[in-house]
């Protein structure tokens, strides 16, 4: 791939445009997804069975039981 030096430099910072911008999507979308997993696990405490008794164990530990 032979590119004139002009055309070279243009094609230069266009890729590492997309590479910024692959960067922060790639950011963008690790925030997202720990968020995401963030309040799945909190959903899930909410519903497991044993959640409610982890919260009352350590509420009766702490004496407010």
């Amino acid at each position: 791939m032979s590119y004139p030096h002009s055309e070279r430099i243009v094609w230069l910072l266009s890729t590492r445009e997309i590479a910024d911008w692959c960067e922060q999507k790639s950011q963008l979308l690790s925030e997202v997804e720990f968020r995401f997993r963030a309040v799945v696990h909190r959903i899930q405490q909410r519903i497991s069975p044993y959640a409610c008794v982890d919260e009352w164990s350590r509420n009766t530990a702490q004496g407010e039981g």
